[in-house]
């Protein structure tokens, strides 16, 4: 709080992002104090408190929201490295955002292992109507957690791209100059 307070005029938004944020206990707490200080607030989360979401919310702490979509419902546990995944909380988020409570976007990092067309065209159906998403490159570095996996080449991407546009606004690669 004190670097914020001290670039008050300097800065003039805030990425709230973890690990997940909205597993902070003290989480509105903190966006409230980085509100008061004037900032407006980008939260990143995974959504799997949809609780926590809708509250900063409707609070009006947060300005804008990403969402990542770590894959279609049948294949989100496999993706995140669970052998099971209650998906309920992650669809009430995603249907929390496509309400149209506060801007956001969805985006989804592309891991050759487990993205494919079909998984891509449930994800679209999952999102249908949303306004923005963002499909962003894999890259192995020594941050990930498990090393192995592979980058979606672009040619792939964009047939993804295409894929989501029938169900989303807009959609956009990340990472692919």
């Amino acid at each position: 709080m004190d670097y914020l307070s001290k670039r008050k005029n300097v800065l003039d938004a805030v990425c709230v992002t973890g690990g997940e944020p909205t597993v902070m206990p003290d989480l509105l707490d903190k966006l409230g104090d980085i509100k008061e200080l004037g900032y407006k607030i980008k939260l990143d989360t995974n959504g799997s408190d949809p609780i926590q979401l809708r509250v900063a919310v409707e609070q009006g702490l947060v300005d804008y929201v990403a969402m990542d979509i770590k894959n279609c419902e049948r294949r989100y546990a496999e993706t995140v490295g669970l052998s099971h995944l209650d998906f309920e909380p992650i669809r009430e988020s995603i249907d929390f955002l496509l309400s149209g409570k506060v801007r956001y976007e969805f985006r989804t990092t592309l891991v050759e292992e487990f993205h494919s067309q079909g998984d891509i065209e449930e994800m679209g159906r999952l999102v249908r109507g949303a306004k923005r998403f963002f499909l962003q490159m894999f890259i192995d570095n020594e941050n990930c957690i498990k090393h192995g996996f592979h980058t979606v080449p672009k040619e792939k991407a964009l047939v993804y791209r295409a894929i989501l546009l029938k169900y989303v606004e807009s959609c956009e690669l990340r990472g692919y100059e």
